[in-house]
């Protein structure tokens, strides 16, 4: 059974006793039948499959999703536009420049402290854009305060991601062309 949930136990220190009571408890009292413990979703994933579970297979559309009867999540596909284009610009850069990095990483004249630069811009834009993936973030349902955060972590993340792209494609056109760029333009 999974175990867990936003805005439920908050005190881990509580949780975990109270876990800690109810495996010893289960596994004294009803070990022939069951054994509980902690575990992993790759472990879940597998009971489940050891099971033989046949999952049904759904065509009609998921939206609008609902939780109970007054609770209905509208407006995933219109709420926010902006901030879901600026993830998927975020997504955009992350990718261009990963294949940049990858390349630059490889090479063997690459300093390890231009190796560190790169790999820390790279975990940034990763890790922001895994945040961004969130189900109250890419969906659109979080509060104005938490959206602008959001928003600006991208923009922060793009910004840091973009100075150590503009380098290297500057330093690739011109080991490529011999072109080097006033700022304004290649010359």
């Amino acid at each position: 059974m999974q175990w867990g949930g936003d805005f439920r136990w908050m005190n881990a220190f509580a949780n975990f006793q109270s876990l800690d009571r109810l495996i010893k408890y289960v596994n004294e009292k009803y070990g022939d039948k069951w054994f509980v413990k902690y575990s992993t979703p790759s472990d879940y994933i597998d009971g489940l499959a050891s099971q033989n579970v046949v999952w049904p297979t759904r065509y009609q559309d998921m939206f609008p999703y609902s939780t109970g009867p007054q609770d209905v999540w509208a407006g995933f596909y219109t709420s926010r536009a902006n901030y879901k284009s600026y993830v998927r610009k975020g997504s955009h850069v992350t990718h261009a420049s990963n294949q940049l990095y990858s390349e630059q990483v490889l090479n063997q004249a690459t300093s390890e402290t231009e190796i560190k630069k790169i790999l820390d811009s790279k975990y940034t834009m990763l890790d922001t854009m895994g945040v961004n993936q969130h189900h109250d973030a890419v969906s659109g349902t979080s509060r104005q305060l938490v959206a602008d955060d959001y928003v600006w972590r991208i923009w922060k993340a793009m910004k840091e991601n973009s100075e150590e792209y503009t380098r290297l494609v500057t330093d690739k056109v011109k080991l490529e062309t011999g072109m080097v760029s006033n700022g304004q333009g290649w010359r």
